[in-house]
């Protein structure tokens, strides 16, 4: 299209990271903690339209973001006659969830990876500091962007244009060579319309555009490559972008640096499997493992946090849907490390169960592997 691209706005939920897997597995890990019994299917649906109606009031200025993030809750939980009186507190406690569970939209990691010193790119969002650092700590993406820019930091929302000149202040980049790449018509591209930006419109689920200027459409990251033509991102989309292939089955211990984990866990997540990935460095007790494999493998409300329930927990998992499995707990050196000398036993305990779930897995004709990586140990 001969038009130069020198700067990425991306938006992050729903357009780098599938928001609705992190919603879900926020919103249970949250009943579970405040005693609420089961958040079902139609619980969650319902709760999703209240959110994304508090939110296009946040965006039009309707509302306080501070006052929206707990009314959606309180509203929620009238419905179905649960404690209105939590809200605030359960509000706080989803917002840490939030960024616990991450799940990338295909071809998501591969894309800012792949551009990653070829064109300065950047995150623009709405979601709030707490949850959203998180996310980008977690996901890894913190670690190939170039900066990041959210509006509870700068005091403005998308699409309004403070929040898009705050950016433009604080970037090395003409408006006439920048693109936002985002999932929602009233934020990312009005707000790149009022921006005097390139807009290109994320949108797998084939959406109506409506009136929105867009100048171009994705229904995959991955074919964003076919987009420009410019040269450096054409040098970029003629390049094999090998990712590490792991397709051994069974319990391995490892040591790979951070860029080869996640590309691992993106080819397993993108290949009709699931990548869970266990943050080590925050399981130093027994007790920091359970809450984070529970989230990580967003184990129902009831999993009881010890050992009987995890080794039924992961022979099940009936609530996620794959074709071959990817755990990796990272930095396995740091697990259990504030056990003293009941450290070994647990570790022992750990793997015994980890192993017992890939002969069950195995046995069933699905492919797993799990990586206890331990560059720190």
């Amino acid at each position: 299209m001969g038009h130069k691209i020198s700067a990425i706005l991306w938006d992050i939920d729903g357009t780098l990271l599938n928001f609705p897997a992190a919603e879900e597995a926020a919103i249970n890990a949250c009943f579970g903690k405040f005693n609420l019994g089961e958040c079902t299917k139609d619980m969650l649906r319902r709760y999703a339209a209240i959110n994304l109606g508090y939110w296009k009031m946040i965006e039009r200025g309707e509302i306080d973001k501070g006052r929206a993030l707990a009314a959606r809750f309180e509203d929620f939980f009238s419905e179905y006659g649960l404690p209105v009186s939590v809200a605030s507190a359960f509000n706080d406690e989803y917002q840490v969830r939030l960024g616990d569970t991450v799940v990338f939209e295909h071809g998501a990691y591969d894309a800012v990876a792949s551009l990653k010193g070829v064109v300065k790119q950047y995150a623009v969002t709405n979601g709030t500091r707490t949850a959203q650092r998180r996310k980008l700590k977690n996901s890894g993406l913190d670690r190939l962007l170039d900066g990041v820019f959210i509006s509870e930091e700068i005091g403005a929302e998308k699409p309004g244009e403070a929040f898009f000149d705050f950016v433009f202040s604080h970037i090395d980049a003409p408006r006439a060579e920048t693109v936002i790449i985002g999932d929602s018509l009233t934020s990312d591209m009005l707000g790149g319309e009022r921006a005097g930006i390139r807009c290109c419109w994320y949108n797998p689920m084939n959406q109506p555009r409506g009136g929105a200027k867009i100048d171009w459409e994705l229904k995959d990251l991955a074919d964003m490559w076919t987009l420009w033509a410019h040269e450096p991102l054409r040098a970029v989309a003629g390049q094999e972008r090998r990712l590490p292939d792991f397709r051994q089955i069974g319990l391995f211990k490892t040591a790979f640096d951070e860029s080869a984990l996640y590309a691992m866990e993106y080819e397993a997540a993108h290949g009709g499997g699931f990548a869970c990935h266990v943050r080590g460095a925050l399981c130093r007790t027994t007790e920091d493992f359970f809450r984070e494999v529970s989230a990580a493998l967003r184990f129902p409300h009831y999993f009881g946090f010890n050992w009987a329930a995890l080794d039924e927990c992961l022979q099940d998992l009936e609530w996620l849907a794959f074709a071959r499995l990817l755990i990796v707990v990272d930095d396995y050196g740091d697990v259990f490390r504030e056990e003293g000398s009941g450290r070994e036993t647990e570790r022992a305990l750990l793997e015994k169960h980890l192993s017992r779930a890939v002969e069950a897995w195995t046995a069933h004709g699905v492919p797993i592997a799990v990586l206890l990586n331990e560059k720190n140990a």
